[in-house]
C-alpha cells in the first residue's frame, strides 16, 4: 500500500452491515476413540509447572488422573526440591547465529518511518497466497525478505566456547542451576536471565527487579540473541512444551493428530496487554515446540484463568465447608511477589468466584533479600542454589528443634576469629535465619491484614484465609500466618481458619485444568480489546470529521482522492462479542496497466487496549497505541488469465491512467476465541479463500471466558 507503482497498490474498503450472526466455525472431526488433552501451563516467577490431563470421548475429568509433568533435564542432581517444578530461568550463549531461519514468518509493519513514536508495534504473521506459477512477486515481498529474522531452532547444534571450553547454547530449568555450579561464570549473569515474568508486571514494588532485567535484555538484544522481550519468555516456553510433549508421548502415547486445549494461568493483577504478550510468546513457542504446525495459525482457542481462580479451584473442589455465599481471603505468596485478594463464592457447583469490590493488593515479597544473606564476595552460585532447592523452603524459623545450618565451601578459611566461618565451613546460625526470614514473613502478613482490615470495613466477613503459591510451602510463613490470624481471630471475637492448597507447586496448573474443564457460567464475553483494519478510504471531509483538515492523496492510477493507510475499528472495546459474529469489508486495490504487473494485494488487522474512533490516519493521535496483531498477502495474478477481466479507462478529466481493479471480500470470523481474518474472491459464501490469518483474542476478554 505504497506510492511507489507499479510494486504496490492501495485498497479502498466500503462498508458493510456488521453483526451478521452464523454459526461458529466448525471443529475438525476426529476419529473415534482420539484422545483429548488439556494442558494447563503455570508461569511463575522462579519456579513453572505444566500439568496434563488426557480425556477420553464423554469421560467426565478425574482429578486423580491430573498429571504433573516432571523429568526435567538436570534436575536429577536436586532430588530435593521435587521433580514436578522447574525454575524459571535460561542461559545464553556468548553468540547469536547470524543465520537464523523462523519457523513462521514474523514482520513488523513497514519502515519506522511509517509509525508514529508513539504507536506500538509487535510482531505479526504474513501468509501468502499463492496463485501464480511463479513465487517471485518481485518488489512487494522486499519488505519480507529485508526482515532482520531471527532463527529458532529445533536441533540446536552444541557450539564449543573457545575461552571455557564447554558447550554454548541455551540451557534452562534445571540445566541451568547445573551450568552454574559447574562452570566458573561470575561476571557472566548478563547471560543469565530468571524472573522474567516480572517484565510483564509493571507495579511500582517490582520496578528495581525490571530495571536489572532491562540491562540484560539489552546486552541479548545486541549480541543477537533476541528480537525483545517476548523471546525471553517464548525461548524459556518453546524448551517447557518440547520436554512436556516428550513427556505426554511416553506417558500417554501423545500423536500429533490428538487435540490440545491449552490453559494459560495470569496473575490477576495483570493488564490486558500484559496478557496479550504472554499469548504472543506462547504461540511463538508452541509453534517451535510444533505444537502448532501451521505459521498462519496462532494457539488455537487458548483458555486463561487466572491463578487464584485456578489454584481456589483445586483447594476448594472436594471442600464441604465453603458453601456459595461465603467469602475468603486468597494469599498468593510466589517467588517474587505476593498477592491479596478477597472473594465471594457465586455458586458451589459449579464452582464459581466473584471478586469482591475492594481492590486486591500486591507487594514484592523480598525473597531475594533472603538469598543476599549468604553472598560472600559475590554470589557463590552453588551455595545460593543448595539455599534455594534444599534450605529456604525447609526452614521454620518458629521451630524449638530449628539448628543452625553449616554449609560447606572448599578452602574457606576464618579472619580474626570470625563468628560464622570456620575452616570450609560457613554457619547460618538460628539468629540469621531469624533476621532473614522475618521481613519477609512481616510484609506478607501485613499485606494479609490490610485486606481484611478493609472487608471488616466493607461488612464483609471473611471465615478463611487460603495460603497458595510456591512459598507457601515454607513452614515458616505458614506458621507465621497461623499465629497472626489466632491473635487477630480474638480481637475481632471471631475464628479465622487458615488452610493450603495441597501440592502448592502444582496447585495452580492442577486448578486450571479443572477449571477449563467445565467453562459454563464464565464471563460475559465482553471484549477489551478494539480491532480494526487498514484501509485507504476515498476522501470524504464533508462526511467524516476524520478527513477534516486533512490533506488527501492523489491515487497517480485511477486520479481519484484518498485518506491512506487509515484504521477501520471494526471491532470496538467494550462490546459483547457472541462467538460467531462476522463482520465483512469490500475491498478494491488498483494497479496500473503494465506489462510484468502482480496483483500481490495486503490486508492488516491492528489491535488496542483502548477504544478508537475509525477513518483517521493510523499516525494520528486517536490510534495511539496500536498494534499489528497479523496480516495476509494475497496474490490475485491469476485474474490476468480471466478472458472477463479487463483494465479499467481513468475517468472524466483525464486524470489517472489505464488500470486494474482488483475486487474481493475480507471476512472477520469469531468463533470463541479465536479470531479469524480472511480474504475471498469471489465475494460471498461460495467464495474461495484466497489468504487467511488466525489469531487468538482469548487475552482480549476477561479471564474465565468461554
Amino acid at each position: 500500500m505504497g506510492e511507489i507503482y507499479p510494486a504496490s497498490s492501495h485498497a479502498f474498503i466500503q462498508a458493510t452491515p456488521d453483526g451478521v450472526i452464523a454459526d461458529p466455525e466448525p471443529v475438525a472431526i476426529q476419529r473415534p476413540g482420539t484422545r483429548h488433552f488439556i494442558v494447563a501451563v503455570d508461569f511463575g516467577t522462579t519456579f513453572s509447572s505444566v500439568s496434563v490431563y488426557c480425556q477420553r470421548d464423554g469421560i467426565d475429568i478425574d482429578t486423580s488422573q491430573i498429571n504433573s509433568i516432571s523429568n526435567y533435564p538436570g534436575a536429577m542432581s536436586f532430588m530435593s526440591q521435587g521433580l514436578t517444578e522447574v525454575p524459571t530461568q535460561s542461559w545464553y550463549p556468548k553468540q547469536g547465529r547470524p543465520i537464523r531461519q523462523p519457523v513462521d514468518t514474523e514482520i513488523n509493519a513497514g519502515n519506522g518511518d511509517d509509525l508514529d513514536e508513539s504507536t506500538d508495534v509487535v510482531e505479526d504473521e504474513t501468509i501468502v497466497a499463492t496463485h501464480s506459477e511463479s513465487g517471485d512477486h518481485g518488489s512487494n515481498r522486499q519488505g519480507i525478505e529485508e526482515a532482520d529474522l531471527m532463527d529458532v531452532e529445533h536441533d540446536e547444534d552444541d557450539v564449543m566456547d573457545e575461552d571455557d571450553k564447554i558447550r554454548d547454547h541455551i540451557y534452562w530449568g534445571w540445566e541451568v542451576s547445573k551450568f552454574m555450579t559447574d562452570n566458573d561464570i561470575y561476571g557472566e549473569q548478563s547471560r543469565h536471565i530468571a524472573r522474567s515474568k516480572l517484565l510483564l508486571d509493571h507495579s511500582s514494588h517490582t520496578k528495581h527487579i525490571r530495571n536489572q532485567l532491562a540491562s540484560t535484555v539489552k546486552d541479548l538484544r545486541a549480541r543477537k540473541l533476541i528480537r525483545d522481550e517476548t523471546d525471553i519468555i517464548a525461548d524459556f516456553l518453546s524448551r517447557l512444551f518440547r520436554h512436556t510433549k516428550s513427556e505426554m508421548n511416553r506417558q500417554h502415547g501423545y500423536r500429533n493428530d490428538c487435540s490440545v486445549e491449552f490453559v494459560l494461568c495470569i496473575p490477576v493483577m495483570w493488564t490486558e496487554k500484559a496478557c496479550r504478550i504472554m499469548q504472543n510468546a506462547m504461540t511463538r513457542a508452541l509453534r517451535e515446540a510444533e505444537f502448532i504446525e501451521h505459521s498462519n495459525y496462532d494457539v488455537d482457542n487458548l483458555f486463561i484463568v487466572t491463578e487464584p481462580e485456578a489454584a481456589s479451584t483445586y483447594a476448594l473442589e472436594r471442600s464441604r465447608e465453603i458453601t456459595a455465599g461465603d467469602c475468603f481471603l486468597l494469599l498468593d505468596a510466589g517467588g517474587g511477589t505476593v498477592d491479596a485478594i478477597t472473594y465471594r463464592v457465586a455458586s458451589r457447583s459449579p464452582l464459581r468466584l466473584e471478586r469482591e469490590e475492594f481492590d486486591p493488593e500486591a507487594s514484592h515479597t523480598e525473597l531475594e533479600e533472603i538469598e543476599k544473606g549468604i553472598a560472600i564476595e559475590g554470589k557463590i552460585n552453588e551455595l545460593l542454589l543448595k539455599f534455594e532447592t534444599q534450605i529456604k523452603r525447609g526452614v521454620d524459623i518458629y521451630s524449638s528443634d530449628l539448628e543452625p545450618e553449616r554449609l560447606f565451601v572448599g578452602g574457606l578459611t576464618a579472619k580474626d576469629n570470625e563468628k560464622y566461618i570456620k575452616p570450609n565451613r560457613l554457619i547460618i546460625s538460628k539468629n540469621d535465619f531469624r533476621n532473614i526470614f522475618k521481613p519477609c514473613l512481616d510484609g506478607v502478613s501485613e499485606l494479609m491484614f490490610s485486606q481484611l482490615r478493609k472487608a471488616e470495613k466493607a461488612g464483609v466477613e471473611i471465615g478463611k484465609v487460603i495460603l497458595i503459591g510456591g512459598f507457601s510451602s515454607s513452614p515458616s510463613l505458614h506458621h507465621h500466618i497461623k499465629r497472626q490470624l489466632e491473635q487477630y481471630s480474638q480481637q475481632i471475637h471471631r475464628q479465622i481458619h487458615l488452610t493450603s492448597a495441597p501440592m502448592p507447586g502444582t496447585a495452580v496448573a492442577h486448578g486450571a485444568i479443572l477449571r477449563a474443564a467445565n467453562k459454563v457460567d464464565g464471563p460475559e464475553r465482553r471484549i477489551r480489546s478494539s480491532y480494526g483494519i487498514y484501509c485507504t478510504e476515498r476522501y470524504e471531509p464533508t462526511v467524516w470529521e476524520a478527513h477534516a483538515k486533512v490533506n488527501p492523496w492523489y491515487d497517480p492510477v485511477d486520479g481519484k482522492r484518498y485518506i491512506k493507510k487509515s484504521i477501520d475499528w471494526i471491532i470496538d472495546k467494550g462490546e459483547l462479542l457472541p462467538s460467531g459474529k462476522i463482520i465483512t469489508r469490500q475491498v478494491l486495490h488498483t494497479f496500473p496497466a503494465e506489462p510484468g504487473i502482480e496483483f500481490i494485494c495486503e490486508e492488516v488487522l491492528c489491535v488496542s487496549s483502548k477504544h478508537h474512533e475509525s477513518h483517521y490516519r493510523e499516525k494520528h493521535a486517536q490510534n495511539k497505541g496500536y498494534e499489528i496483531a497479523g496480516r495476509i498477502l494475497v496474490d490475485m495474478t491469476f485474474l490476468k488469465d480471466d478472458p472477463n477481466f479487463h483494465p479499467v479507462e481513468p475517468g472524466p478529466g483525464g486524470k489517472g491512467q489505464l488500470h486494474y481493479c482488483v475486487e474481493f471480500e475480507l471476512v472477520i470470523k469469531v468463533y470463541d476465541r479465536n479470531l479469524r481474518f480472511e480474504a475471498r474472491y469471489p465475494a460471498g459464501e461460495d467464495g474461495a479463500v484466497m489468504g487467511a490469518r488466525q489469531i487468538s483474542i482469548a487475552a482480549s476478554f476477561q479471564p474465565g471466558t468461554a
